[in-house]
Order: C-alpha cells, then sequence, then structure tokens
C-alpha cells in the first residue's frame, strides 16, 4: 500500500489486501462507535464465557468485561452531557475525569426538560452506584493495586458471570435508547417548542391526553390534569404553561382544535393543483400491478405511454402565482424530509426566493406533479401544520392512497 508508508511495518495498523476486516477508525470513525463499542464488547465477551463455558478464563475475563461496562456508562454519559452542552442545555461541558458518579449528578441533578431524558439517568443509577462503588476513578478493574497501592476489589470476592450478562443486556438497552433519545431532543430543542420542564415531546402528550377529552372543565379535567402533574412533575402554573404553548404550536395546537391557515396558498388553488396532480396519477383499477421490476427493454415504451405533464403545469402556472407555487413545495418537502413545522416560514421563504430567481416555474411544477408520493406527503405537510380540515378532505379524494 502506497498510503501512510510510515506504517508498512507497524504490527497492529498496516495494511493489507484483504479489505474485508478493515475497521474505520480515526477520521473515518466517529463518538458514537466508542459509545457502542464498549458495552458491545463486554456483552458479547461474557456471552462466549457463558456459552462457550470457559469456565478457566472466568476469574480472568470477568475484567475487562466490567471494565468495558463501566467505561460503556463513562462515555454514554460524556456524549450525553456533550450533546446537551452544545444545544445550550447544560451550562458546563463533561467534566475530563472518570467518576461516573459526578457525571451521573450532573445530569439529575440538572432537571432536563424532558421526562423521556430523565428517565434514563433514574435507570442508569444502579448501575453506576455499583460500580462508582469499587471503582470511583477506574483504576480497581484495571490494576491489581490502585496508585495508592491498596488491592483492588477488597470487598467483593464473587461475581456471577450469568447475572452480569442480564445487567448488561439492560444496561445495553438504556445506552442505546439514552443515546437516541439526547439526540432528538437537542433537534426538538431548535425548535423553540418547549417550556422550562416540558419539552416537545412532552408537550405532545400532554396535547394528546387533553385531546381525549370533550371539553376542558368538569371533573374528567381535574382527573387528567392531576395525572399529568403527577407524571411530568408540574404545578398548575407549569402546566397552564405547557397548555398556552401547546396552543401557539401549528402541529400540537391542532389537538386542542386550535388550526392555523397557510401563508400564500389559498385552499381552492391547493384542491386544483392536487386535481391536476390526480388525473397524471389516476386510481389504480382492482388488480391492477403496483410496484415491479422493470425490464430494460420497456423502458422506453413507458416513457412514450406516460401521460405528459407540461400541459398541466402550464395550466397551473396560468392560475398559480409564484407565492403559492412555493407554499405547495414547502409542504410537500416539509412532511417528506420529516422538518419540523416551526421551520415552514424560514423555509418557505427561502423556497419562494428560488422560484423567483429560477425563470422556468414550469419546469417546478412538472416536478412536483411527477412525485408519486405527492398527495401522501402534501396531506401530511397539511396537517403538521395545522389545516387538518383541508387535509383530510383531500386525501378523501383518493381512498385508494389511504
Amino acid at each position: 500500500m502506497k498510503l501512510f508508508p510510515e506504517l508498512a511495518d507497524d504490527p497492529f495498523f498496516r495494511f493489507s489486501e484483504d479489505s474485508k476486516w478493515n475497521a474505520c477508525i480515526g477520521p473515518q470513525g466517529n463518538e458514537e462507535n466508542y459509545v457502542d463499542g464498549y458495552i458491545e464488547a463486554a456483552t458479547k465477551l461474557a456471552n462466549l464465557v457463558i456459552e462457550g463455558e470457559l469456565y478457566i478464563s472466568r476469574d480472568t475475563l470477568v475484567l475487562p468485561i466490567l471494565y468495558n461496562a463501566r467505561h460503556a456508562i463513562e462515555l454514554s454519559l460524556k456524549f450525553t452531557i456533550r450533546e446537551l452542552h452544545t444545544a445550550g442545555v447544560l451550562r458546563d461541558p463533561a467534566k475530563g475525569n472518570h467518576d461516573i458518579a459526578t457525571h451521573l449528578l450532573k445530569l439529575t441533578d440538572a432537571r432536563v426538560g424532558d421526562f423521556q431524558l430523565r428517565g434514563y439517568f433514574n435507570r442508569l443509577g444502579p448501575f453506576v452506584r455499583s460500580l462508582a462503588a469499587i471503582d470511583i476513578d477506574g483504576q480497581q478493574l484495571r490494576y491489581a493495586y490502585d496508585q495508592e497501592g491498596t488491592a483492588s476489589l477488597g470487598n467483593r470476592p464473587l461475581a456471577n458471570l450469568k447475572i452480569i450478562r442480564d445487567s448488561l443486556a439492560d444496561l445495553g438497552i438504556i445506552l442505546e435508547q439514552m443515546k437516541a433519545r439526547v439526540r432528538h431532543f437537542c433537534e426538538e430543542n431548535s425548535t423553540g417548542t418547549l417550556t422550562s420542564i416540558c419539552s416537545r415531546s412532552d408537550l405532545g402528550e400532554i396535547a394528546q391526553e387533553l385531546h381525549a377529552l370533550q371539553d376542558r372543565r368538569g371533573p374528567s379535567y381535574m382527573a387528567v390534569r392531576k395525572r399529568l402533574k403527577a407524571r411530568f412533575g408540574l404545578g398548575n402554573k407549569t402546566l397552564d404553561d405547557a397548555i398556552a404553548t401547546i396552543e401557539t404550536n401549528r402541529e400540537l395546537g391542532v389537538l386542542l382544535d386550535r388550526t392555523c391557515t397557510l401563508k400564500y396558498l389559498s385552499d381552492e388553488n391547493a384542491r386544483l393543483f392536487v386535481a391536476k396532480w390526480t388525473s397524471l396519477h389516476p386510481p389504480r383499477e382492482e388488480g391492477q400491478r403496483g410496484a415491479r421490476i422493470v425490464r430494460s427493454s420497456e423502458i422506453f415504451a413507458l416513457i412514450r405511454e406516460e401521460p405528459s405533464s407540461a400541459p398541466l403545469a402550464f395550466q397551473l402556472i396560468e392560475v398559480i402565482d409564484v407565492d403559492e407555487l412555493a407554499d405547495i413545495a414547502t409542504i410537500f418537502y416539509l412532511a417528506r424530509d420529516g422538518i419540523f413545522p416551526e421551520f415552514y416560514e424560514e423555509m418557505l421563504e427561502h423556497t419562494k426566493k428560488e422560484y423567483i430567481d429560477w425563470d422556468d416555474h414550469q419546469d417546478k411544477v412538472q416536478h412536483l406533479l411527477k412525485k408519486t408520493n405527492f398527495l401522501k406527503c402534501f396531506v401530511k405537510g397539511l396537517q403538521k401544520l395545522g389545516h387538518p380540515k383541508l387535509a383530510e378532505e383531500l386525501m378523501q379524494t383518493r381512498p385508494d392512497l389511504a
């Protein structure tokens, strides 16, 4: 290999012509490989010893198994702190030490405004307390004697590998779910739809609970309020703040019967666009084949037979102005790409500028008309933007797609 000639004789990192077992590290790796790798190693090693009945290896391999578990916790806690600090949720970054109890305490003391994350921190507590009790700084599981010369694990004479393996399975699930949740929570946080105690997801759960009520009065409503306050750790004022935030949100407010209008697009022109799209993509007759593998010999025939979108696009741009066209595109892509509706106005203005700068509006409209998933995404976008009645009406025109 010509790359990295200085590694030609390296016993661990020299290149091989057999690339099947090349592992991506360094500039080709990422932090999550570290977070995931150590818990995976601990779990696989415990399984290997038990399933292979490696009784002689019990006393030696239990140490790297427990150390890898401890290190997985440390890396997961530091990853979570780093993500929350970057998102502005935590004031300070993680300390550079190996004290997993302190790292967890930093998270629990912060009272992060997300019910799920607080739950994961609580569920990690027993694992952290167990390993911190025997290894405060990462020495006890790596060395027979610590820096003070004290024998390691002096008050732990036995460790059962089956118990450890079962606990590793539980721990692995918590760490994986916590990692996924902190990422999504930080994305939600960017929308600004939150309170000091409730995340956007929490607000969604609250809205769902309130949506099930016929009205927000009387004993039933008070019972739901009591349940919500207990679940999310809210008082009367903080629950009222949460409800007020829900009511101002396009997507969540619908659950409390609050609807919104679109910035430019009229209902009439939305119906017109969908009607033209449907004429290009009519419902399939019963028994008609859907998606299938197309042979190369069929391609040109299919292209010739496909109805042209050009006349339809021309008819639409004669009626629908550029602002409304940009609105239609924004609604479609917002839903297709899973973008939060809080970014609708910003995304719309960007799309509008793109349409204005692009002279060929017919080409843009044809591009949308050819999308076989247009109606499903457009309807989903309308729902997310707080316009459910129009969404339901348009979907009813194509029950075959429901």
